[in-house]
């Protein structure tokens, strides 16, 4: 059955695409093109929430449940042009309701840590 991190249309009009997910942790992939770039030609900020977030909501919501992000904070730590980005979200702490998870971006081919995101998740059924 499609839960509704599937059914969501901006992540796949970007071209988010979801490696794995299950609850203990989430991988998704963007691979970068021109419409992903600001006008510095440097990944917009927005792409790396947008890939983050969505990487905690197949995270949250691989149990079958429906979640919804409360509060989220980034850290941009480097910039990147080109390439694929991976990012993984992990549980820090699963509550009936409310969860924290982490989330790292990193440059697929590099290895370098592109940004990180910190979020609560409400968990609404």
């Amino acid at each position: 059955m499609e839960n509704n991190t599937e059914r969501d249309k901006f992540a796949k009009s970007i071209g988010i695409e979801i490696i794995e997910a299950n609850i203990d942790r989430s991988v998704c992939k963007l691979v970068l093109n021109e419409t992903h770039l600001n006008g510095l030609g440097l990944v917009n900020g927005g792409v790396l929430f947008t890939l983050g977030d969505y990487a905690l909501a197949v995270a949250a919501n691989a149990n079958g449940s429906q979640t919804v992000t409360l509060n989220s904070t980034i850290d941009f730590i480097k910039s990147a042009k080109e390439g694929t980005l991976v990012a993984v979200a992990i549980p820090i702490k699963v509550g009936r309701t409310i969860s924290r998870y982490k989330v790292e971006v990193t440059h697929e081919e590099t290895s370098q840590l592109i940004a990180i995101l910190n979020a609560t998740s409400f968990t609404v059924k």
